[in-house]
């Protein structure tokens, strides 16, 4: 089953388009999608990860993903205003993370390589885990 994408709306199109032509490249395993905000109820429960964007993430759809699939939110950029942590992390058990700029210019593309490297590491993984077992590079 694959690993599901889900970006909560239509803003920063760019981060949207540059994450799907990268995973359509080189990740047969992910699924990368986007819905309107007003669709998120529909589609949260079958996403892995959720990308907020500007969609508030409440306890009531946080807790409708975590019924579901729904691991982690990896906000794309820095703020986390809508996304409801103490739900999210006590209650429907989702882990969630962001991309801090309060020290740095490049948020959308230190954002960009989060996201990368989750799927390097989500793709990879069990084979970095036996290279590590039999101590070779």
């Amino acid at each position: 089953m694959p690993t599901r994408i889900l970006f909560c709306g239509h803003e920063f199109a760019d981060g949207y388009r540059y994450t799907r032509e990268w995973v359509d490249a080189n990740c047969e395993d992910v699924e990368v999608s986007r819905c309107e905000r007003h669709e998120v109820e529909a589609h949260i429960a079958s996403a892995d990860i959720a990308v907020p964007l500007m969609t508030r993430l409440g306890p009531e759809l946080l807790e409708l993903g975590a019924q579901g699939r729904l691991k982690l939110v990896l906000q794309y950029g820095v703020g986390l205003e809508g996304v409801d942590i103490d739900a999210a992390s006590s209650r429907a058990r989702v882990r969630v993370a962001r991309i801090p700029s309060e020290k740095t210019g490049n948020a959308v593309s230190t954002a960009e390589m989060g996201v990368y490297l989750a799927l390097a590491a989500r793709r990879r993984h069990n084979q970095m885990q036996q290279s590590i077992a039999e101590r070779r590079l």
